[in-house]
């Protein structure tokens, strides 16, 4: 195991990740204080990586950054504006059904 299982850091960043994976819900009803630690927690993970440097850091920081990166996303697409506007459809005449006879060679 690359880092201790009891830092802050570690914590934060698995319980979202967690989140994510097992509950969306409760992921988008995280307060901005949570999602700022989560963050924070995440380019704290990559810095102490990076000045690890150990064989299979670049994996960890490459996972991390992009599983930031999805949550990042997610909780943005949660704020976007939505303004939908609903038009009525045009009226369909039913028109009689014709019987193809091209079928038949005439």
């Amino acid at each position: 195991m690359f880092y201790q299982i009891e830092s802050d850091n570690w914590k934060n960043f698995q319980k979202v990740v967690t989140l994510y994976n097992v509950s969306t819900s409760n992921l988008m009803r995280m307060n901005e204080i949570e999602r700022s630690n989560f963050l924070i927690s995440s380019k704290t993970l990559v810095k102490e990586l990076k000045v690890m440097g150990f064989t299979g850091s670049e994996k960890w920081i490459n996972r991390i950054e992009s599983t930031t990166a999805v949550i990042k996303f997610t909780w943005e697409i949660q704020e976007a504006p939505v303004n939908v506007e609903f038009e009525q459809a045009p009226v369909i005449i039913k028109q009689p059904m014709m019987m193809d006879t091209n079928f038949l060679g005439k």
